[in-house]
């Protein structure tokens, strides 16, 4: 009894986690219609989507940084543009 309601608990999370990355990334692929700029996929299960495009003729990155870990893990979209020397 205590194997099937692990395994239970197991499946309920792998369901959670699946769900949420689908949310975030229809978040990122509205936003990236709105913007206009391209939508990235991810490059593994856990990572997160990339947004590229030209804003004003200036190309623009917009990311997912993750700075620290445990409790002090913290994270940020982040934009950036190449600057002119």
């Amino acid at each position: 009894m205590f194997c099937v309601l692990m395994l239970l608990m197991g499946v309920g999370i792998c369901f959670f986690v699946v769900k949420q990355k689908e949310r975030r990334e229809e978040a990122w692929r509205h936003a990236s219609q709105v913007i206009g700029f391209t939508y990235v996929e991810p490059f593994n299960w856990a990572g997160y989507p990339r947004l590229n495009g030209n804003m004003d003729g200036v190309p623009v990155d917009i990311d997912v940084v993750t700075r620290g870990s445990g409790k002090n893990k913290q994270i940020f979209t982040r934009a950036t543009s190449p600057s002119p020397i």
